[in-house]
């Protein structure tokens, strides 16, 4: 659909003026720089976003249907997480797989 198209690009340009930080691993090690070609220059950046209700709202509105109005653990479904953990991978960028 173009409206969500439209909707994620307003969504990047935001991000983009806000602004992004490149990525810092956790351990600088010789393999992490070995990981592109150009080092650690090159690797991604990111930045967290805390969105508020009025990006937020629209897209539990649109997703509601489609998840449990009641969790596995019997709580109730809130909402979704507000807090965007926004990266932004560049060309030649290597991620392995990793936990958070």
């Amino acid at each position: 659909p173009s409206k969500w198209r439209s909707e994620c690009g307003r969504l990047v340009a935001a991000s983009e003026q806000l602004g992004y930080v490149p990525d810092e691993p956790a351990a600088r090690t010789a393999s992490l720089v070995a990981a592109t070609a150009a080092g650690l220059d090159s690797r991604a950046a990111n930045f967290t976003w805390l969105v508020d209700d009025s990006i937020l709202g629209p897209i539990m509105r649109r997703c509601e249907g489609l998840l449990p109005a009641v969790l596995e653990d019997g709580s109730r479904l809130v909402g979704l997480n507000r807090r965007w953990r926004l990266y932004r991978y560049l060309p030649g960028s290597v991620y392995r797989p990793h936990v958070d």
